[in-house]
This record gives structure tokens, C-alpha cells and sequence, in this order.
């Protein structure tokens, strides 16, 4: 019986189970007749002359036999009935659901949203096929029975029920049986494009049936039958790791509907993957990282590739070379100069050139083009940070002027950087520059603060890094040698038993810079090194195991050693010295937030950070933008989620305009931040779009 037939005709099946091993009790149905054959023995007959006359009739003598099998046969039934009631026998039929017997069952039905889903070599195309088919289950279904409907695209898209579009919040939608919508729901869907993981899908589909009671759970997916996304090697492994957990659940029963029958034959197919932005120093100049998959076909150069900048043509790509291409896909590597502010990036393929141009007996490379583009939203932020050194003169091609100038490098000499630094001593250092801008923009005030060094604040400094932490900004600790008189100072002030903003408490310095370096390689060296980890902080990738860079080989002779958080703090380690020793220690205070580091990250104690490092400047670049919250990912949200918008600044809420990619602005208002808003229409809210947030001016 094929997938589709097990579940469309579900209501014309019969299906019977029970505990066979309690069918053995059915060998009491013995008993009884055994009983009534001693009991027929149990008398000797004695003819006595006199009772001859006394026959009873044969009426009498019939009547006498049946009461006695009705008895015996009375006796079985029962013995029966407890058996059978004990073996849980359970049944599935037609019959039953006419006579209304049957139990209400939740389905959450998945539909394949990858491109292919959008050919159309005849007829209708396989998102149409799936789309009814889901509306012709819907309408079979008995009353009481709830349903929920997502598609997979890259992620998990819910399509119903439909969240309110003043919901705060979403994450998968719950069952509902209430089902006259669903139909629209579906009409509504977003056209398929891109990929799909199904995986992800199935396990949303789990997680949303977590929350029913009911016996009977079903999860349907509607798909076109292509090996990506449900048979490709990586998907495969993932559903050996999802089996586990659906055989755990017996209730759950997972179906598979190939829309599309047996012809489900792979079109030719050129798509681009997710666009992603790449690691790069804090400048205008963007890089971006993609694939080019090929499927059914061989690589031969495409008729365009081109990057668009808010919906404009920027520039025509090479060509990726046929000598890249491996697996079947071509990694692509983009860099372009953008201004500041908001854009939208649009990478875009065209595999053949349009059809006036084609020749004679053109063999199409690409049958599906609904993946031929991807898009990215990216902030180009200009990233204030004001730097406090712990000297009394401003310092030059050391301290925090040296951690100055690696902050503003950039890859190329025609590159500008978007860092907006201030250096000060710590004397100079007054509260109201944490209020003032840092350069020319008048929208450059600080939102990190970095204490280079520094031996202790005074009581109007403390107060007012208090104030900066609890609204919302963050701060770098570095700690060197001018804490070896101050230490107390910074338990007793600063971190006060895990009370303060401080994240750990500061135990004492150890190593020795001057200490001479064993020339034998299996002796050990008496410095520390940074880690490498499975770590998921955002600004660690480069401390990674499978990472190139080489920031583990940065060496540090003396270092400071941090307590281990207090308990309850909310401080966590984010990153160790190879002797186990904490490296960087972070703590949100208030809205903001403290990085604790034990080391300078200077030239200092005679750190090789600066001259045999080749990562520094991207991980101290990394730390910046994590503290800043500047990076991309910020800006691109999962769709079907709600577009969440932070201003970085003093400013108020009120009356605000949304603009989507399509149509007029929109009124919408704020009255508290973050501001939480799921644009609309949905069909435009579900897709890749780009929207602008700002004021709204009235007249």
C-alpha cells in the first residue's frame, strides 16, 4: 500500500491489534465444560423397582439439558470477556466511524516549500497538487479532530492556523479544530523557493503534537519526491538521528505523499544557496558567502551572475570556474562597498540567457528558476567605542592606542573603517563622555566602553559606567600590571560576591614574562595559550576546533587568575586557557552587559598577540562587533517570525512608519521597546523582504 493510499483511504481500512501473550488465558474456556462432566459423574446410579413408574417426560428431560449448556455456555462468555478485556484489544474501521466510535486525531501536515515544488512541465505544478490534496484531507475530517499546516523552506514556515498580527511572539503553531480557515491558510502559503529541511520540519511537527493527549497523532508530508531535502546523504543522516525519537513516541505515525505519483523524475535545476555574511575587519566593505548547486546536469558558465544593492544591479560577477565545481556546487565569494545604513543584498543567477536570445534547439540548464536568487539584509553600522588607558599620558603604539589601531585597520588601503574610536586616559575621563559623540556623525555615541588597563575608577566614574552598563551599553575589561596594588579594589567595588557588574572575582597574577623559554621541545611551556573549543559564544568562532585561524598560538607568560563565577551571578566562562584557567568571562548587568578579560590584549608582559598572531585583528574585530551587536544576523529573522526592532539611541517610543519592499507605508505604533510587529500581508511577511523602520512625521 503506498504512502498516499494509507492515509487517504484510512477510513476504509480495518486494522485489529491486542496482546496475543494474554490469549493464552482463553484455555480457561475449558473449565467449564470440564467441570459439568464431573459433575455428571459425581452420582452412582441405584435402579430401584418402585421409580420405574415415575418417568419424567422428555419434555422435562430436554428443558433440564438446555438450561444446563445455557449455564455452562454463560460460564465460557465470561471467562472470555476477561480475557479479552485484559489483551487491550484495539480496532480501526469504517464501521466505526459511521457509528461515531472513533477517537479525534491531530495531524500536522508538512509541505515540501523548495523550489521544485513550482514546475510545471504539464498540468498543474506539485504545490498546487499539494495544496489540494491538504484541503480534500481537511474536509474529511471528522468534527473534534485538529490540525496544524507548516511549510519547509529553510526553515520551518507556519501556515495555520494564522497568527495575529499583534502577537508578540510565535514559534510554531498550536493544533486547532477549528478548521473553516484552512483552506485560505493555503491559498495564502508562499510560493516555494530555495530548499527545504524536512528534518526540521518533522521535528517542529513533534514538537507541536508534544502538547496533545490524544492516541492517535499523524504527521503528513506532501512533497514532489526530490532526493534534496528527504534523500540526499546529508538529510539521511539526519532522519537516523530524528528515528530514535519518533519510535520513542508509538503513538506518532509518520506518512509520506509523493504528489506527484510515479512521475517524480529530478528536473535540471541551477539555485543559489543562503547567502551568509562573512567574517571581515569592521569597514564598509562587505563580504558575502554563498553556494551555486547544480543538479541534473554538468556545470557549464552561467549567462549572469550579478549582486543587487536595494533592488539595483551593482555589479556583474565572474564566473565561478568549472575547476570549484565539486558535490555539485560552486562556492561563491563575493566583496562589494556599501554605505552606512540598512541594505538589502540580492544575489542572483541566470543559468540561461532569455529566450529571444536563445538559439535554435537550446537545451534549457534550468527548469526550476524560483531559487535563483537569495537575499540578505545587512546594517552597516558605524561601531563608537570609547577607550579609557589606565596611564597617566596618553600612550602611543602601546596599550589602548594600540588596541585603537587594530580596531580601525582594514583590508585594503581603499576600504574605510566604520570604527569610531576615542582615546582618553583614565584622569581625563569624565562621565559625560559616555553621553557625547565619538565623531563626526552625530550618531556616534559610544555604545562600548573598553578599560585598558585601568587601576580603579573614582566614585563619579563608577557611578556613571553603572549607569552606562544598566542602560543597555557594554564594557571590555582588560586587566595588566597596574592592578597588582588595586586588586582589592575591584573585588571589593566592582564585583561585591557576584553583586556587581564585575563578572568574576579578580584572585591574583601568575606567570612570569621574563621567565627563559626551555629550548628542549617536549619540555612544557610555563605560558598560557587560549583553548580551542566547541564553543558557541558568537565572538569565539575563531577559538573553534575545526576553525584555520591561529589565534591558539597567541602566548601569554602572565596572566591574572579569575574566580569561577559566583553562583546565581548569571556570569559564565566563555572562553579557557589551556591550563583550564578562565580566559574571557561575560555577565549581562541591567540592559547591558561586562566582557572580563585576564589578560591585557595589548603588547604587554611580552604577549606575542600582536607580532606572531595573524588572527588578532579579526577576533578583537569579532569581539567588537558581539559588544556592539552589530552583526547581520540581527537584521535577518526566520519567516513567519516577528520583525523585532531596538533603537540605539535615547529615543522615545510613539508613532512610527514600517515601509514594506511593495505598497505604501504603514502606521504603526510603539509604546514601549523592543518593538514586536509580524508584517503584513502574510504572503509578503513569509517571504525574503526588506523592510524599513522609521519615524512617522505627521503634517
Amino acid at each position: 500500500m503506498t504512502p498516499l493510499r494509507s492515509v487517504a483511504k484510512r477510513a476504509m481500512t480495518m486494522a485489529v491489534g491486542l496482546n496475543l501473550l494474554m490469549l493464552l488465558g482463553l484455555a480457561g474456556l475449558a473449565i467449564p465444560p470440564i467441570v459439568h462432566l464431573l459433575n455428571r459423574r459425581r452420582y452412582d446410579v441405584v435402579h430401584w423397582g418402585a421409580m420405574q413408574f415415575l418417568q419424567i417426560s422428555e419434555i422435562t428431560r430436554r428443558k433440564l439439558l438446555i438450561e444446563e449448556l445455557l449455564l455452562m455456555a454463560l460460564r465460557m462468555l465470561l471467562i472470555a470477556v476477561l480475557v479479552l478485556g485484559l489483551a487491550s484489544p484495539w480496532a480501526i474501521f469504517s464501521f466505526f466511524d459511521k457509528l461515531g466510535t472513533q477517537e479525534s486525531r491531530d495531524v500536522v501536515i508538512i509541505i515540501d516549500g523548495s523550489a521544485s515544488m513550482s514546475r510545471r512541465d504539464q498540468g498543474s505544478s506539485p504545490h498546487e497538487l499539494a495544496c489540494a490534496w491538504a484541503k480534500d484531507f481537511i474536509a474529511k475530517l471528522r468534527p473534534g479532530d485538529s490540525v496544524a499546516i507548516v511549510q519547509s523552506q529553510q526553515q520551518v514556515v507556519p501556515v495555520f492556523p494564522v497568527a495575529d498580527e499583534a502577537a508578540t511572539a510565535v514559534a510554531i503553531p498550536a493544533l486547532t479544530h477549528k478548521l473553516q480557515n484552512a483552506a485560505a491558510a493555503l491559498d495564502d502559503m508562499p510560493p516555494p523557493r530555495g530548499s527545504c529541511d524536512l528534518p526540521l520540519a518533522v521535528e517542529a511537527a513533534h514538537q507541536i503534537l508534544s502538547t496533545s493527549r490524544r492516541p492517535q497523532q499523524d504527521i503528513i508530508i506532501l512533497t514532489d519526491g526530490q532526493r534534496q531535502g528527504l534523500a540526499d546523504d546529508a538529510t539521511k543522516s539526519r532522519w537516523r538521528r530524528l528515528e530514535q525519537k519518533l519510535d520513542a513516541d508509538e503513538r506518532t505515525k509518520l506518512f509520506l505523499v509523493n504528489v506527484m505519483g510515479e512521475d517524480s523524475t529530478a528536473p535540471a535545476n541551477w539555485s543559489v544557496q543562503a547567502v551568509r555574511a562573512g567574517k571581515a575587519l569592521a569597514s564598509q566593505r562587505v563580504f558575502l558567502e554563498s553556494q551555486l548547486r547544480i543538479q541534473g546536469g554538468r556545470y557549464e558558465p552561467p549567462y549572469r551572475l550579478q549582486l543587487e544593492v536595494d533592488q539595483v544591479p551593482v555589479a556583474t560577477l565572474p564566473a565561478p570556474s568549472a575547476a570549484d565545481f565539486r558535490s555539485g556546487q560552486i562556492p561563491l565569494q563575493i566583496n562589494h562597498m556599501l554605505t552606512p545604513g540598512s541594505h538589502l543584498l540580492s544575489l542572483v543567477v541566470d543559468p540561461d540567457p532569455p529566450v529571444d536570445e536563445r538559439a535554435e534547439g537550446y537545451v534549457v540548464k534550468d527548469q526550476v528558476p524560483a531559487d535563483n536568487r537569495q537575499d540578505l539584509a545587512v546594517m552597516v553600522r558605524l561601531l563608537p567605542v570609547l577607550l579609557a588607558d589606565g596611564g597617566t599620558e596618553k600612550p602611543v603604539h602601546h596599550g589602548a592606542d594600540l588596541l585603537k589601531t587594530a580596531l580601525t585597520a582594514t583590508t585594503g588601503e581603499q576600504d574605510l573603517t566604520l570604527v569610531r574610536p576615542r582615546l582618553v586616559t583614565i584622569g581625563d575621563f569624565v562621565p559625560d563622555m559616555l553621553k557625547k559623540a565619538t565623531g563626526p556623525e552625530p550618531n556616534t555615541i559610544p555604545r562600548v566602553l573598553i578599560l585598558c588597563n585601568v587601576t580603579e575608577l573614582d566614585r563619579s566614574q563608577e557611578a556613571a559606567v553603572t549607569e552606562f552598563i544598566e542602560n543597555g551599553g557594554h564594557v571590555l575589561v582588560t586587566l595588566g600590571n597596574r592592578l597588582l596594588g588595586t586588586r582589592n579594589y575591584y573585588n571589593q567595588r566592582l564585583y561585591r560576591d557576584g553583586e556587581g557588574w564585575l563578572p568574576a572575582r579578580v584572585e591574583e597574577v601568575q606567570g612570569d614574562e621574563f621567565a627563559a623559554v626551555s629550548t628542549d621541545s617536549a619540555a612544557k611551556d610555563p605560558a598560557v595559550f587560549p583553548a580551542r573549543a566547541n564553543y558557541t559564544h558568537p565572538a569565539l568562532g575563531m577559538l573553534r576546533p575545526d576553525s584555520p585561524a591561529d589565534l591558539d598560538r597567541s602566548r601569554f607568560p602572565r596572566w591574572w587568575k579569575l574566580g569561577d563565577p559566583a553562583a546565581g551571578s548569571g556570569a559564565i566562562v566563555i572562553a579557557r586557557f589551556d591550563n583550564g584557567h578562565p580566559f574571557l568571562v561575560e555577565r549581562n548587568y541591567g540592559k547591558g552587559g561586562v566582557i572580563l578579560s585576564a589578560v591585557p590584549l595589548d603588547e604587554s608582559w611580552r604577549t606575542n598577540l600582536h607580532s606572531g598572531v595573524t588572527g588578532v585583528l579579526m577576533f578583537l574585530h569579532e569581539l567588537l562587533y558581539y559588544l556592539e551587536g552589530a552583526r547581520s544576523s540581527e537584521f535577518n529573522v526566520v519567516p513567519g517570525r516577528p520583525l523585532i526592532y531596538q533603537p540605539f539611541d535615547d529615543e522615545k517610543p510613539g508613532s512610527m512608519s514600517m515601509q514594506p519592499p511593495h505598497g505604501p507605508k504603514r502606521e504603526i505604533s510603539a509604546d514601549k521597546w523592543p518593538l514586536v510587529r509580524f508584517s503584513a500581508p502574510r504572503r509578503t511577511a513569509r517571504r525574503a523582504a526588506h523592510h524599513r523602520l522609521g519615524r512617522w512625521r505627521w503634517s
